[in-house]
């Protein structure tokens, strides 16, 4: 049977888990990009990976700025069905 895993150790796991989520749902596209570089770019020798890089940031702000005004305009909408919904 193993040893129990310390709590330290756990903790940092979960710090990692968290940071994960967090950059694959606010930046999923530099995220992966720097995953991929990271993975690839050990063996392949990527030149200038700033140029790869940074159109993925752009698209990450295009995408979270889509996202915030389609949260936006639903807010502002009447509820469709509901107790204040229009017959």
């Amino acid at each position: 049977m193993h040893p129990p895993r310390p709590k330290k150790v756990i903790a940092h796991v979960g710090f990692a888990d968290r940071l994960t989520d967090w950059l694959l749902t606010h930046c999923p596209f530099s995220a992966l990009t720097l995953l991929t570089l990271v993975v690839v770019g050990l063996s392949l020798a990527v030149p200038r990976p700033a140029l790869i890089l940074a159109p993925m940031v752009g698209a990450d702000l295009v995408l979270n700025l889509v996202r915030r005004a389609r949260r936006g305009r639903k807010d502002d909408s009447p509820p469709t069905m509901g107790p204040q919904a229009v017959a």
